[in-house]
């Protein structure tokens, strides 16, 4: 290479002169080559020898780093190779701006190497790269500018957009101002419309001027006779002051007010009650029993492996006793207390030591059952947006679930449906 050559020649003769070199002599590191001037050991910095460009100076050493279209060469940064007169290249290198360069190795760090990435060399330029305004292909579809969204432009008038052409944004459809005529409109978009032609004129409650508005004359500025309104004046000249009505409501209804003396009250609308936990949406927000901290608790779930059976409590320390595993914490709530519409949800214990649960004072009258007290409160139909609790028996073990999952998997596993012992709710 010819950097090599000029290497060896500063080497063995210190500052010596540039050497001839095919057409010519060399101008000199970090000078213009003047015509077709050969290089006498320095590359020129856009170009191979004979170019009539700048030479870039001495080669550098690796250890100081290398541009990116350079490569190390025996401790010394190089350019890449030149292509061929037809722009060939060997196999493995890919001829991009005037070199051979290693196809596919990603040179610039944009994730892209050559021939995909355009403009090695460039970070700004490659597949995949957003494309900006300005003559540029960023993303290597051989389409300049392409995808460009317009952007936002204004004039005086208002907002509009403006589109990408020939690398600048142009042509905004923003309105334009023009010369103000009596239309109605603000046709010089200053602020102001219709700004000439004052005269006399006169209204039920007085005498004034007006101007051209709307397109035509109008807006006279006596005291013009409005829409009644309840401000205690006869806005409407018509001899009565106020006592309209309007419209009021409640979050629990609608109905009216009127006005007197120039302000209204006395909707005759629902009042709007505090919510309670009573299965009803008292406040009217469109949620049943949404009182601050809530109206129910969580009963857990948990199962013995060793005995087969579900155990279900308020307590999530008691769920997890005596070799009971947890299943589901919160596996339904039951109301706190008693209110209309719900029934008591008692815990019955078997005399075969198992568990189970039922609406049932007298724990459906099962020999030797006893009640250990209730649990919480549900309801035995639909309300307030509960979902059923569906009851099966497998043996002496009763389960419970809201879900129709775990209901027909148990259906499957041997369990046998009772129907639903209530319903119950999904969240406190």
């Amino acid at each position: 290479m010819r950097w090599h050559a000029a290497l060896a020649a500063v080497l063995l003769a210190g500052c010596a002169s540039n050497t001839p070199i095919g057409r010519g002599t060399d101008a000199g590191p970090g000078a213009m080559d003047a015509g077709d001037r050969g290089d006498a050991g320095t590359e020129d910095r856009d170009a191979a020898a004979g170019d009539a460009g700048t030479d870039a100076g001495p080669p550098r050493s690796c250890d100081t780093g290398c541009g990116v279209l350079e490569r190390c060469v025996d401790g010394l940064c190089a350019p890449y190779p030149p292509c061929g007169g037809d722009g060939s290249c060997p196999t493995g290198q890919v001829c991009q701006r005037r070199m051979c360069l290693p196809e596919g190795e990603d040179l610039d760090g944009d994730g892209v190497g050559a021939p995909e990435d355009c403009v090695e060399g460039d970070p700004g330029i490659h597949p995949g790269a957003d494309e900006r305004c300005d003559g540029v292909d960023q993303d290597c579809d051989g389409t300049v500018d392409d995808g460009v969204a317009p952007r936002d432009c204004s004039t005086a008038c208002g907002a509009g957009t403006e589109a990408c052409v020939d690398g600048a944004f142009a042509g905004c459809t923003a309105t334009m101002p023009v010369d103000e005529t009596c239309n109605g409109a603000d046709d010089d978009c200053d602020g102001s419309t219709d700004e000439s032609l004052v005269r006399g004129c006169s209204t039920a409650c007085g005498s004034g001027n007006e101007t051209c508005s709307a397109g035509t004359w109008g807006g006279c500025t006596a005291p013009a006779p409005r829409a009644e309104t309840c401000n205690g004046i006869d806005d409407d000249c018509d001899g009565t002051v106020d006592g309209m009505t309007r419209a009021c409501s409640t979050a629990c209804g609608a109905g009216v007010e009127t006005c007197t003396a120039g302000s209204y009250g006395g909707c005759t609308a629902p009042p709007v009650p505090a919510e309670t936990c009573n299965l009803a949406d008292d406040d009217c927000d469109g949620v049943c029993d949404d009182v601050a901290g809530g109206c129910r608790h969580g009963v857990h779930r948990s199962y013995k492996s060793s005995t087969g059976e579900h155990f279900y409590s308020t307590s999530a320390t008691e769920v997890a006793c005596c070799g009971f595993t947890v299943e589901h914490l919160n596996a339904y709530y039951l109301y706190d207390a008693m209110a209309p519409g719900l029934v008591p949800f008692y815990r019955c214990l078997l005399s075969s030591g198992f568990h189970f649960y039922t609406r049932s004072s007298t724990c459906e009258g099962s020999p030797g059952a006893t009640v250990e007290g209730i649990i919480g409160y549900l309801s035995a139909s639909p309300a307030c947006g509960s979902t059923p609790l569906y009851r099966l028996v497998r043996g002496n073990d009763h389960f419970f679930t809201t879900s129709t999952g775990e209901r027909d998997t148990a259906l499957a596993g041997g369990y046998a449906s009772e129907g639903t012992a209530g319903h119950v709710w999904a969240a406190p």
